[in-house]
């Protein structure tokens, strides 16, 4: 009896420590992760082996009968089996994040854990044949069966060795050295056991293994710390790239407003005077508040990121104003290079689309941009085709061809990856040209859509965009190119038997409101403030349209709306919110708020004109 409790001691040590743990471990909250699972499992397991040891023990002191012996035997060895099966799925769970919560899909789909699933099983299989030659009362390692299994235990063990050194650039120096204590540990533990056969020593070890996991992996308050520190970690790096971001874009703006302000001086300040002249100067303006907005753009986008902006506008829109749009803006960037910009596109796409115009403009234009930048001379094509298997969905596939000086193969391969990665880019991945992939991976994210390119270095690229869009109207879209009119070629319809109100309290704002309404001949009234609105209205002033500025001091245009939406006995008009606000998702704030149309500033002729022929085109038919 002394013998075997002598031979125990440590087995028995283990038993209440582990006892210990449990009361711990299962007294916290823990997340619910493969990880954490799989730790769980490990513990029961760990108590299962330590008791069956004990067990087996006390049947071969006690017990004359070889029969019962075995069993308990086989019993015990297939519990540490099953324990450095399990420490195996844990190590590869911990060195690679698993994020999957299912243990069966995570064991069904990866390769690794297949494989060692099947060598486990042939192992014991094998097992089964293999005797313990006898159970020395002053013997814990039993003959080849026990031998055999060891085998396969040290297998385990250099598998998760191979991987971690396999992987090691991929892996924290935390994880790693982690792992390498733990094999550490238990290749110890085995030697000691081979040395000493007649003391119990391979429980102990596996129950040191449980208490260096806890306390350095499965604390919970590790792991808030751990995530802490990520977090923290995050953050500089956000910082860091705002920082730069914000200082590259300082430069960015400098430059166009350089060409604002000076070419408007000139305007005013040459003698020399003449048309031609002038139109040059405002030719250079354009431009230059055209690359000032792009530049606006892409800051906005980045502030609508950074905040989790990830609700869709979709609303009704046709391809027609996307690729008017993006032929006006390719048209001015290009300037007086020698590149030629032309467009194609599917003349049997649906005449009206449901979706996110203003994403898929944006996509198109960074990916349009790009191309304009990389392409001293030659030509840049947009393509736009579409397959429609169910009527109700158009699959489109579009495309941006450059003749430009193409990527090298590892810029390629490192574009390769950023777009194969599941999250959304980081903010840092914006290279230096500027080419806005945080935008253009986000919003297809969001709209399901996927981008492909390839790129031959000093020959050119092409992007391609794939997405879905439900169909509103099927009807052909035609030929485009003769859709695609000159802002001086729009039908301006005639609106001389309406009265409409400006309110903004920028008189230079309302100066190009009004002029961009005078094609259409309205009767133009103009107050500077909210509250000469309200009063306007008091006066039983009639109005068929009010533009609203939001952004008016003393009254906003929200405060005005709501107000003289509670005038009761008057008649309001439709209310058209007029902001500089463009960022996703203030569409449906302005609707919400009460307002019947949004138009961002600075306003698009095509968006006027589709709103004024909304309101009062069929009135006039």
């Amino acid at each position: 009896m002394m013998s075997m409790i002598s031979g125990l001691i440590l087995t028995l040590g283990s038993f209440f420590f582990m006892i210990l743990l449990l009361l711990i471990y299962f007294s916290q909250t823990n997340e619910k992760t493969i990880e954490t699972t799989l730790y769980k499992y490990l513990l029961i397991t760990m108590m299962l082996l330590i008791v069956t040891e004990i067990g087996l023990c006390a049947i071969v002191y006690h017990v004359e009968n070889s029969q019962i012996e075995l069993i308990a035997a086989r019993i015990h060895w297939l519990s540490a089996v099953a324990w450095f099966y399990l420490l195996y799925l844990y190590s590869l769970a911990f060195l690679r994040d698993i994020q999957e919560t299912s243990l069966l899909k995570y064991m069904i789909t990866d390769t690794r854990i297949k494989v060692v699933s099947i060598l486990t099983i042939i192992v014991l299989i094998v097992y089964f044949f293999i005797p313990f030659s006898s159970f020395d009362k002053m013997s814990y390692l039993p003959g080849p069966a026990a031998y055999y299994l060891i085998t396969y235990c040290s297998i385990i063990m250099i598998s998760i060795i191979i991987y971690t050194m396999a992987h090691a650039k991929k892996i924290n120096a935390r994880k790693k050295k982690t792992i390498y204590v733990q094999v550490i540990i238990l290749a110890i533990d085995m030697s000691l056991q081979f040395l000493f056969p007649n003391i119990a020593i391979e429980a102990i070890g596996a129950a040191i293994q449980m208490f260096y996991l806890y306390f350095n992996i499965e604390n919970p308050d590790i792991k808030n710390v751990a995530k802490l520190e990520e977090i923290k970690a995050e953050i500089d790096k956000s910082n860091k790239t705002k920082s730069d971001f914000l200082s590259n874009m300082s430069s960015e703006i400098v430059h166009p407003m350089n060409t604002i302000i000076n070419c408007s001086k000139l305007v005013i300040k040459d003698d020399n005077y003449t048309e031609e002249k002038a139109k040059n100067y405002i030719k250079e303006i354009s431009i230059a508040g055209s690359n000032l907005l792009n530049i606006i753009d892409n800051v906005l986008d980045i502030s609508a990121l950074d905040s989790d902006s990830d609700a869709l506008e979709q609303k009704e829109y046709s391809l027609v104003n996307i690729v008017k749009d993006l032929n006006d803006v390719a048209e001015t960037k290009i300037g007086e290079k020698p590149v030629e910009f032309f467009f194609e596109v599917d003349e049997q796409i649906p005449s009206k689309l449901y979706g996110d115009y203003n994403k898929i403009y944006q996509v198109l234009l960074n990916l349009l941009t790009n191309a304009i930048e990389h392409t001293e001379v030659g030509k840049i094509k947009l393509s736009i085709e579409m397959s429609k298997e169910d009527p109700e969905i158009c699959h489109l596939t579009m495309k941006v061809n450059d003749t430009g000086c193409g990527m090298s193969k590892e810029d390629s391969d490192k574009l390769t990856t950023l777009l194969s990665q599941s999250d959304t880019i980081a903010t840092d991945s914006v290279n230096d040209t500027g080419f806005n992939l945080i935008s253009i991976k986000k919003y297809l994210d969001l709209m399901d859509g996927t981008l492909t390119f390839k790129s031959d270095f000093g020959v050119g690229s092409a992007f391609q965009v794939e997405l879905d869009q439900k169909v509103v109207n099927s009807m052909p879209i035609g030929d485009i190119k003769n859709s695609i009119q000159s802002d001086a070629k729009i039908n301006y319809i005639d609106c001389s038997n309406y009265t409409v109100l400006i309110v903004d309290d920028d008189e230079l704002s309302i100066r190009v409101t009004e002029r961009m309404l005078e094609p259409y001949k309205f009767n133009i009234k103009k107050v500077t403030s909210g509250r000469e609105c309200i009063y306007k209205i008091k006066e039983d002033n009639k109005y068929d349209m009010i533009f609203m500025d939001h952004m008016m001091q003393s009254m906003n245009g929200i405060e005005t709306l709501h107000k003289i939406k509670k005038l009761d006995g008057y008649k309001i008009p439709p209310v058209v919110a007029l902001t500089a606000n463009a960022i996703s998702g203030m569409r449906e704030l302005y609707l919400n708020e009460g307002f019947d149309e949004y138009l961002p500033k600075p306003i698009k002729t095509y968006e006027l004109n589709s709103l004024i022929k909304k309101y009062f085109g069929k009135e006039l038919q």
